[in-house]
C-alpha cells in the first residue's frame, strides 16, 4: 500500500498493477514506481542485465485526492488528452512529440485518482543544473549554445501549444523542465526538453478564452524568466568588456530583452512582447548562436 508521510493511501487498484520504489513528492504523492508484471519472483538477487531492463520499465506515478474542490488530476489527465490528440494533417504532435511525459495509464478508486507516466533515467531539471552550474564555489556560466537551445524549444513547444492545442501551462519554471539525458534521444545535437506538471493548466475550451489569454501572457513572462535565470542567474545582464564582436553584442541584447519581460517581480516594467515577435527578433540570433558553437 502507498504511503505518503504518516499517511497510507489506500488505493488498491493502484497497488494491484505498480509498486513503490522511491517518494519524491512533497505536495502530493509522487513516486517511481515499476509494474508489478515486469517483476519476477523467482529472482532473488537480479543481474546486471535484468536491474538495466527493469530500470527501462520505470514510471513516474501521481496519486491525489479526487473531489469536486481538487480538480488538479483530473485537470493534468484532461491536458494529456488534448498533447495526444491528433488528425489529418495535424502538424502539432509533431512539435509536441517527445516533448512531454505520455500519460500510460490512470485510475480513480476510494477516493483517489492516479496518474502513470512515461520515466526516463538519468534525467534532471533545468533548475538542478542551474543551481549546479551558478554555485558560488564553482561559478561555471551556463553555455550560451545551450541557452539558445531551450530558447528555440521552448518557443516551440509554447507556441504549438498555445495556437494549435489552445492550451497553456500556468506554472512553468525551471524544474518544471526536465533534460532528457539518454542516448539517441536528442534534438538537433543537444539533450531533448520536457515539460512536466499540468495540473495549473488551463484550456480554452473548459477555462474561458479570458483566463486562457492571462494565462498564456504568464506562460511568456516565465518563458523570459526561464531564460534569464540560465543565462545570468537572475541577474542583470551585463556586456562582457573583453568581447566586441557582434554576435556577442546581439547575444547581450536577447538576455537584456529577457530579464526586461520577465514577472514584475524584476522591478522592470515590461512590453508585453509576444512570443511570436520574440522568434521574430531572436531565432534566427539563437540558431547561429548553436551553429557556431557545433563548428567550434
Amino acid at each position: 500500500m502507498p504511503q505518503f508521510g504518516n499517511e497510507n493511501l489506500d488505493v488498491p487498484s493502484f497497488d494491484a498493477k505498480y509498486m513503490p520504489v522511491h517518494v519524491f513528492g512533497l505536495i502530493e504523492y509522487t513516486a517511481f514506481c515499476l509494474p508489478r508484471s515486469e517483476l519476477s519472483s523467482s529472482i532473488q538477487q537480479p543481474k546486471a542485465a535484468e536491474l538495466n531492463r527493469l530500470r527501462e520499465k520505470i514510471c513516474v506515478v501521481k496519486i491525489r485526492t479526487h473531489s469536486p474542490l481538487d480538480q488538479h488530476a483530473e485537470n493534468e489527465r484532461r491536458v494529456h488528452d488534448l498533447i495526444s490528440r491528433s488528425g489529418p494533417g495535424d502538424d502539432a504532435n509533431k512539435v509536441l512529440e517527445g516533448m512531454f511525459l505520455p500519460l500510460t495509464d490512470h485510475g480513480t478508486t476510494n477516493g483517489f485518482t492516479w496518474l502513470v507516466m512515461e520515466a526516463f533515467c538519468p534525467s534532471l531539471t533545468l533548475g538542478a543544473l542551474s543551481r549546479h552550474a551558478w554555485d558560488n564555489t564553482r561559478a561555471l556560466q551556463m553555455p550560451r549554445a545551450f541557452v539558445a537551445h531551450v530558447f528555440v524549444e521552448l518557443l516551440d513547444i509554447l507556441e504549438t501549444m498555445h495556437s494549435q492545442r489552445r492550451l497553456a501551462h500556468g506554472d512553468l519554471h525551471v524544474d518544471q523542465i526536465l533534460i532528457d539525458l539518454n542516448p539517441g534521444r536528442e534534438r538537433h545535437k543537444y539533450p531533448g526538453i520536457r515539460i512536466i506538471d499540468f495540473d495549473a493548466a488551463v484550456l480554452e475550451e473548459t477555462g474561458g478564452k479570458g483566463r486562457f489569454a492571462s494565462t498564456v501572457n504568464d506562460d511568456r513572462t516565465r518563458f523570459c524568466d526561464v531564460i534569464a535565470t540560465l543565462a545570468d542567474n537572475q541577474l542583470p545582464p551585463s556586456r562582457d568588456s573583453q568581447v566586441t564582436d557582434h554576435l556577442s553584442e546581439d547575444w547581450y541584447v536577447l538576455r537584456k530583452s529577457m530579464w526586461d519581460e520577465k514577472p514584475l517581480s524584476s522591478g522592470v516594467e515590461g512590453t508585453n512582447v509576444t512570443l511570436q515577435e520574440m522568434r521574430s527578433r531572436f531565432g534566427h540570433l539563437a540558431e547561429q548562436v548553436k551553429s557556431q558553437a557545433s563548428t567550434e
